[in-house]
């Protein structure tokens, strides 16, 4: 703000000016999944699911929601979800605040190909405005085993002849 202004006499003074700072807090939530690059199917896997309020206030109503992969069965989770077997009701988290949730899931014995596994955040602001949900992904792929396999035999045989079929396997 300026101020210009006059004494009593009409003279015109130096003027004057200064600034006020406000502060505007407000809650950043982030989240981040983690889990192995690679598995086998029948293998027991754990995701780890960090999350933090890299903001300057309160993130209200903290739910944290898990969506399991295709093909994967839910073992557990610490600590373990407040609804069914993949939301968990955080509540409030302080600015700087954070916590981890760590869950073991086992792959089908007939799983194939990506596990995409996925995780969202959704938080209020202290006066209790929704914001934008977070979001974060892990793909872990299924590695073998892969079977190979080769049959030999003789190109030709004559009737009644006993032959021999040489089958190769390989698992890679």
């Amino acid at each position: 703000a300026n101020l210009t202004y006059e004494d009593a006499v009409g003279q015109i003074m130096p003027e004057i000016w200064d600034t006020a700072v406000t502060m505007i807090t407000w809650p950043v939530m982030e989240i981040m999944k983690d889990g192995p690059v690679n598995a086998t199917a029948g293998q027991t896997i754990m995701y780890t699911i960090s999350y933090q309020n890299t903001g300057t206030d309160t993130a209200h109503n903290v739910t944290i929601t898990e969506t399991y992969p295709v093909d994967t069965v839910f073992q557990n989770a610490t600590p373990m979800p407040d609804i069914g077997d993949n939301i968990w009701l955080i509540g409030d988290v302080s600015a700087g605040a954070s916590g981890v949730i760590f869950i073991n899931i086992t792959i089908d014995a007939n799983a194939t190909g990506l596990l995409i596994n996925n995780v969202t955040l959704d938080y209020e602001t202290p006066g209790f405005i929704v914001l934008d949900p977070v979001y974060d992904e892990w793909t872990t792929f299924l590695s073998g085993p892969y079977m190979t396999m080769i049959k030999a035999a003789p190109a030709f045989a004559n009737t009644g002849e006993q032959i021999t079929y040489t089958i190769t396997y390989n698992n890679t």
